[in-house]
């Protein structure tokens, strides 16, 4: 989530550059291809709300629906599914420190009251991962709700700088 990368991943989500999602969803497939080769369902963070009224769209959704279409085109079978959602929106934590992050992100996800059906092997996803904190909740959350998360996969991540 550097340069380039960084830049095209904004244009994309802060200033609807929808043409962008195609490839960034085939970029998105291919850091799924590295967690699995077995049928996956890809489970997006959920997005904020005050994020959706104002961009109008869920990007990352956008993102899953074409790396869905990439996987497929491989062979390789794969579902979305929104199995999350936001129990309290927290807001943007971009400019929080990682402990900051992990107080604000505690416990702001919850399972879905109509859940969707699944298979194969779960793989939560999000556009950016930063320090890791909002994957992880969302790992746990899914976890307690009776789901095994076989990985993780996102578009682009900043350097690594510690543990995540």
């Amino acid at each position: 989530y550097l340069g380039i990368g960084k830049s095209v991943v904004i244009a994309h989500k802060e200033h609807g550059w929808h043409s962008l999602t195609p490839m960034l969803g085939t970029l998105l497939a291919r850091a799924v291809t590295s967690t699995s080769a077995e049928p996956v369902t890809l489970v997006p963070i959920p997005p904020h709300a005050h994020a959706i009224a104002r961009r109008g769209t869920d990007p990352l959704a956008d993102i899953v629906t074409h790396a869905v279409r990439a996987l497929l085109d491989i062979g390789q079978s794969a579902c979305r599914a929104s199995l999350l959602t936001r129990a309290r929106d927290t807001g943007t934590v971009k400019m929080l420190g990682r402990e900051q992050r992990r107080v604000a992100v505690e416990s702001s996800f919850t399972i879905t009251t109509h859940v969707p059906k699944t298979h194969g092997r779960i793989v939560v996803v999000d556009d950016v991962i930063t320090t890791g904190i909002t994957i992880t909740e969302a790992k746990r959350t899914l976890a307690l709700g009776g789901f095994v998360v076989h990985g993780t996969a996102s578009v682009a991540s900043t350097p690594m700088r510690g543990s995540r």
